[in-house]
């Protein structure tokens, strides 16, 4: 049986939350699952005589207020969503990037200290949020080019990558394509960053 596997899953809760497939989050054209199970916990949905190598994107939908509650790109001969901090680590694991925890920094610029890790050699920071609505908030406030984070300026030592999914916000400055490419494979394309 093929299955859709939400791991160690949390989404903020609300009215007649759907799951769907979709290809760039379009829910219009997408599979619909089902309703979402939980707003906590692990859960599979069936994708029995669903062509699944047409979409790339696993979208929680809210029906009655036709409104996003989360998205996250599926990974190739995968489909999990990364939502946390251990979650991601195991699936850069398991995608072949050396990765390592590191300790701890704060950054003046966003409310939750920095978990880092270190992939392939290089630091990463990882910012895990109480809720996908936090994250998404602080994300909000960073510039299409991170050169600017709500009303502090910065001036980077190399070049920013900010990424998202779930209640993550992760940074990575540098130019190390490996690392990159390990961030991408787990995360999908930077939402801000050179």
């Amino acid at each position: 049986n093929e299955y859709l596997r939400f791991e160690e899953f949390m989404v903020t809760n609300g009215p007649d939350l759907r799951v769907y497939l979709t290809s760039g989050g379009d829910v219009k054209n997408g599979e619909h699952l089902g309703k979402l199970k939980g707003s906590k916990g692990d859960q599979n949905y069936s994708l029995v005589s669903i062509e699944t190598s047409k979409y790339d994107m696993v979208v929680i939908f809210c029906q009655p207020f036709r409104v996003v509650f989360a998205t996250a790109t599926l990974e190739e001969g995968s489909s999990v969503m990364v939502v946390d901090y251990i979650n991601l680590i195991d699936h850069m694991r398991a995608a072949g990037a050396i990765v390592e925890p590191s300790g701890e920094i704060s950054q003046p610029f966003f409310s939750v200290k920095a978990q880092v890790i270190t992939v392939n050699g290089g630091d990463v920071q990882v910012f895990e949020y109480a809720d996908i609505d936090d994250a998404e908030a602080e994300a909000g406030l960073v510039s299409p080019d991170g050169s600017s984070i709500g009303t502090s300026m910065v001036n980077w030592v190399a070049t920013p990558h900010f990424y998202k999914s779930g209640k993550l916000l992760v940074l990575y400055v540098g130019d190390d394509t490996t690392i990159i490419d390990a961030l991408e494979a787990v995360l999908d394309a930077q939402f801000a960053g050179r």
